[in-house]
């Protein structure tokens, strides 16, 4: 499934000095130094569409000390028009009004130039920002099928073929605070090679298969407690062409020992990935839900101490240690 592309709330605010000041010094900044909206190109699949880009930014940044060539293309379309509005923010340097755009991040601002699209202005302006530049890319990312990460020391463009680097799944772990062993993210309560597997282990745990990229995260109940949403939290640094499809979500509990349904199909997974519950609310969730699933089941279940001996009578009594009047008595008492 197509990773939606939301429309962004707007309104309109007068700019404090503070957000002012740091428009207007990114766009100086950009009028010597515009290949740094650029990303790095690791895979030939994506260099000519970010060498399209290029001579896009080019067409405007050629005019960049032309305030009448800039007005002129900043009232057109396109990344072009989005670079022109804030080459001219750095001529003027003045922004006393600015845009408010709310996000799941929070409230961002940008300065409006001409009829510039508000997303690549929010990209452009704030390029320094991981998160906010890649909105300079996410319609070209999603028309053409490629892929961008962006983290707090690179930002690159692996074409059409997922290839995270190293120093991007290093930087995702130490925002969720998890180690990394080979391919497998994860906190300290798991063991990484269970994780592959999709093993039961001790703990109840948030399992994320990264299928293209070959990639594990496990996060165990208690510390989900901490991590808030990790597929948020690795998909706010990246844009990816069908993000949802790419992406296995399962909880991986066994709430009652040998019972074959505590495997069952994990729920609540559109939810998640909203971020409309976080990753300690999807692993209750799921729990809460087998445990019903035992308590509703119609066939007879006999469990001790959490482990199921489904209707073995002799198997559950011999479990008690109970006496042998006791287990005359618990014979025929559960025989009934």
């Amino acid at each position: 499934m197509p990773k939606r592309i939301r429309r962004v709330r707007t309104f309109a605010r007068t700019a404090t000095k503070t957000q002012e000041k740091y428009l207007i010094e990114n766009a100086k900044h950009l009028h010597d130094n515009p290949e740094e909206l650029l990303p790095d190109i690791t895979d030939e699949s994506g260099r000519k569409y970010i060498t399209q880009l290029h001579k896009r930014i080019e067409k405007a940044h050629k005019y960049r000390d032309e305030t009448q060539k800039l007005e002129k293309i900043a009232n057109k379309k396109g990344i072009e028009a989005a670079v022109a509005g804030t080459l001219l923010l750095a001529i003027s340097e003045k922004a006393p009004y600015l845009g408010v755009v709310k996000l799941p991040t929070g409230d961002v601002t940008y300065a409006q130039r001409g009829k510039a699209d508000k997303e690549k202005l929010i990209g452009i302006q704030h390029y320094t920002d991981p998160i906010l530049r890649l909105m300079m890319v996410k319609e070209l990312s999603f028309k053409k099928n490629l892929y961008f990460y962006s983290w707090d020391t690179g930002y690159i463009c692996t074409g059409k073929t997922p290839q995270p680097p190293q120093d991007f799944i290093s930087f995702i772990s130490k925002e969720l605070n998890l180690i990394i062993h080979e391919k497998v993210v994860h906190c300290k309560h798991l063991n990484p090679q269970k994780i592959r597997e999709e093993s039961i282990q001790k703990e109840y745990y948030l399992r994320i298969f990264w299928k293209s990229a070959d990639w594990y995260f496990g996060v165990c109940e208690d510390c989900a407690k901490h991590t808030k949403n990790s597929m948020y939290t690795i998909s706010k640094y990246m844009l990816a062409p069908a993000l949802s499809d790419d992406f296995d979500i399962s909880v991986i509990a066994e709430v009652i020992k040998h019972y074959e349904t505590d495997t069952s199909e994990t729920t609540a997974i559109t939810e998640y990935f909203s971020g409309k519950i976080t990753d300690y609310e999807i692993i209750q969730k799921n729990i809460r839900s087998r445990k019903k699933t035992v308590a509703d089941a119609e066939e007879r279940i006999l469990i001790l101490n959490g482990k199921s001996y489904g209707d073995n009578i002799e198997g559950f009594i011999e479990a008690l240690d109970a006496t042998s009047y006791e287990i005359e008595a618990l014979t025929f008492i559960l025989s009934q």
